[in-house]
């Protein structure tokens, strides 16, 4: 388990070390749920986004809506982890 900023965990599991190929990239392979939108509030914020999100009758459903636009927390796509992960190795 690694702690990051604001009270955050992210539990990463290395499945193989690979060496003498210079050639080689980091990559994912899998993953879980979208990663939390910027200044949220934390774990206890993102839990309360999260329930205004799900709840059409929460009071601030339509905030979070607005603020969120198409946000979908249960989305995780590896391939744009990997994008991502290259830009910031190619720079």
């Amino acid at each position: 388990m690694i702690s990051g900023t604001a009270g955050w965990q992210h539990e990463l599991l290395l499945k193989e070390v690979l060496t003498g190929d210079e050639s080689f990239q980091q990559i994912c392979v899998a993953g879980k749920r979208c990663c939390p939108p910027e200044d949220c509030g934390g774990p206890e914020g993102f839990a309360e986004l999260l329930n205004a999100l799900g709840d059409a009758n929460h009071p601030g459903h339509e905030e979070v809506c607005e603020w969120l636009g198409d946000y979908v927390p249960e989305f995780f796509s590896a391939d744009e982890i990997n994008r991502r992960l290259h830009r910031r190795w190619e720079n």
